[in-house]
């Protein structure tokens, strides 16, 4: 939770909550744990570890080239459609 809100002093987030707010949080976190960042991170390094290895790390890719919306500069449509398509075979 103090990750959430960019918090490193528990003691301090904690008592800046009420009881009714840190238990909304709390049900919060513990039906989904993680951030969309977070879950977007980990997805990213998932598909470049498994997409590098498919290729024999020829034409490596960055985990965060599989985040939503990501576009290298100069990248075509085209390019990220060739990249999407390799994923796929």
């Amino acid at each position: 939770m103090g990750r959430e809100f960019h918090r490193l002093d528990v003691i301090e987030l904690l008592s800046s909550l009420s009881v009714l707010e840190f238990d909304r949080w709390f049900e919060h976190f513990s039906e989904q744990p993680f951030t969309f960042n977070l879950t977007q991170y980990w997805s990213g390094q998932m598909c470049a570890a498994i997409y590098n290895a498919s290729t024999n790390f020829k034409n490596t890719v960055q985990p965060q080239e599989f985040y939503p919306g990501f576009k290298k500069p100069g990248q075509s449509a085209e390019d990220q459609a060739a990249i999407w398509g390799a994923i796929a075979e």
